[in-house]
């Protein structure tokens, strides 16, 4: 690709995200979140996860309202141009995504990222009832799971071959981070309103900044293998996306400050938290900050 058309796609495609956010800036900003968290766990892959996420911001405005506005149809239109004149990039990252063999991390985080569903699709539509319930439900399953894995060692090691691709060796014969994941989101789930869903989107891309940004960038360690750099980024990531997620579902305005504490649970709980449980720790801690602070406000 040429540096002229790439530079032409850049600014299309950057016109389409200005417009957007004129049009759904909440919206917008988790979803700038969600493409670098992608971008990271894929590395060298910036063009394709912005390129998703724009498309889901897209959808998700005509299926949460009147349709699609103006300035979101304009900001399609300069976005659809930008990847038209970038599309050798898009074709690259796409045809070495498909011809790549992940990292087992990159396939973790992958995998984790699967739990967003719940907050983003199961919450919104179905409402806080449903998604208490789902979350409920899953983590009785998981715990029946975990107790016959402890029992049948037959069914245990059917189990650890099914998630062989995203499970360390050394994890074997301990409880799997998807039982911790989905117990951490059912506890956080009984808060009231919005607080729990937007606690497990705090978590789940909070912990993938602070593993993902703390190995890139991480110089000055803080706790074992835990970085200065990876607890700022858990911060900066867990405070935009819980805020804008709480913006675009709560009937009523909420203060910054709510989440700042919350994104400062989240960022402490997931530091001291040794091993695997802070899967199951920073999802509730969150909630509470956050329902505890927004008490005052």
């Amino acid at each position: 690709m040429t540096a002229t058309k790439r530079t032409i796609g850049f600014a299309l495609f950057a016109a389409g995200f200005a417009l957007l956010f004129a049009a759904w800036p909440w919206g917008t900003i988790l979803g700038v979140v969600l493409a670098g968290t992608f971008s990271l766990i894929l590395p060298g892959k910036v063009l394709l996860p912005v390129v998703v996420v724009f498309l889901l911001a897209l959808v998700s405005e005509v299926l949460g309202g009147t349709g699609v506005s103006c300035r979101a149809f304009l900001a399609a239109v300069f976005a659809v141009s930008g990847v038209v004149a970038a599309r050798q990039r898009l074709f690259e990252e796409w045809n070495a995504l498909l011809g790549e063999k992940l990292p087992l991390l990159s396939k973790r985080k992958l995998y984790r990222m699967c739990g967003l569903f719940f907050p983003l699709v199961v919450f919104p539509v179905l409402g806080l009832g449903v998604y208490r319930i789902t979350l409920g439900c899953l983590a009785v399953i998981i715990l029946l799971v975990e107790i016959l894995r402890k029992r049948h060692p037959a069914f245990d090691r059917g189990f650890r071959r099914f998630f062989s691709g995203v499970s360390k060796e050394k994890e074997a014969g301990q409880v799997s981070g998807t039982a911790w994941y989905l117990w951490g989101a059912a506890i956080a789930s009984l808060f009231p309103g919005v607080t729990g869903p937007s606690a497990l989107v705090m978590m789940t891309l909070g912990d993938a900044w602070a593993v993902l940004a703390g190995r890139r960038w991480g110089r000055y360690r803080v706790l074992g293998e835990k970085t200065v750099s990876g607890t700022f980024a858990c911060f900066a990531s867990a405070f935009f996306a819980g805020y804008a997620f709480t913006m675009i579902n709560s009937q009523v305005p909420v203060p910054a400050i709510v989440y700042v504490a919350g994104a400062a649970f989240a960022a402490v709980s997931e530091l001291i938290t040794p091993g695997r449980w802070d899967n199951l720790t920073v999802a509730p801690a969150t909630a509470f900050a956050v329902w505890a602070v927004g008490a005052f406000f």
